[in-house]
C-alpha cells in the first residue's frame, strides 16, 4: 500500500473501520490530500473507540494528516455508481469536509469528476453533520439537491441546529 501511496497525488483511505489503525501504520500521506471515506461502523453497530468530537477528526490524528477530507462516505457504493454513470435522473449533491481548504478543492473537483455536486460541510465543527449513522438531522444516507444541500450548508457554519432541521425537511423523498 505504501508504494500506491508513494505515487498518487491524492491518497483515498476506503477501509472497514476495524482495519483503519492497520492502514495508519502504512499509509503515511505526507503533504498529499487524504480522503476519508470511512465510516465507523464495527461488528455490532456504530463504533465510538474515539475521543474526538468526530470520527474525520480522529482519523486525521491517527492517520498524522492535517489535510483530510471527509467525502464518499454518505451514499452506498450503488447509488454512488448509479449517479456517476449518468443513470440517477436528477442532480445530486455530495457533502465533503475537513480544516485544509486546498485539499477540500481537491475532493470538490474529484467529487465533480463522480458526477455529483460538490458541497463543503466545512471543517471539525460540522463534520458530525455527514457522519454515520443515519439519524434525524444529519445528512448522511440521504439525498439532497445541490441547492438544499448548499442551504444546509451555510446553516451550518452558524447554527447546526438549523442545519439539523434542514437536513430533515429538505431531503429528497422517492
Amino acid at each position: 500500500m505504501g508504494d500506491a501511496v508513494d505515487h498518487g497525488d491524492v491518497v483515498v483511505v476506503s477501509v472497514p473501520w476495524p482495519l483503519l489503525d492497520a492502514v495508519a501504520d502504512d499509509v503515511h500521506a505526507g503533504d498529499k490530500p487524504l480522503i476519508d471515506t470511512t465510516n465507523q461502523y464495527a461488528a455490532g453497530g456504530v463504533a465510538h473507540d474515539f475521543s474526538e468530537p468526530s470520527a474525520a477528526e480522529h482519523n486525521a490524528h491517527r492517520l498524522a494528516t492535517s489535510r483530510l477530507v471527509k467525502a464518499f462516505n454518505t451514499y452506498t457504493a450503488g447509488f454512488q455508481a448509479e449517479v456517476g454513470d449518468g443513470r440517477h435522473s436528477r442532480p445530486v449533491a455530495m457533502f465533503f469536509g475537513g480544516e485544509d481548504q486546498a485539499a477540500k478543492e481537491v475532493a470538490a473537483s474529484l467529487v465533480r469528476e463522480t458526477g455529483f455536486e460538490p458541497v463543503d460541510l466545512g471543517g471539525w465543527a460540522t463534520i458530525s453533520l455527514l457522519e454515520a449513522p443515519n439519524r434525524p438531522g444529519a445528512v448522511y444516507g440521504e439525498e439532497y439537491a445541490p441547492d438544499a444541500a448548499r442551504r444546509i450548508a451555510a446553516a451550518a457554519a452558524t447554527d447546526l441546529a438549523e442545519a439539523g432541521r434542514l437536513a430533515t425537511e429538505l431531503k429528497e423523498t422517492g
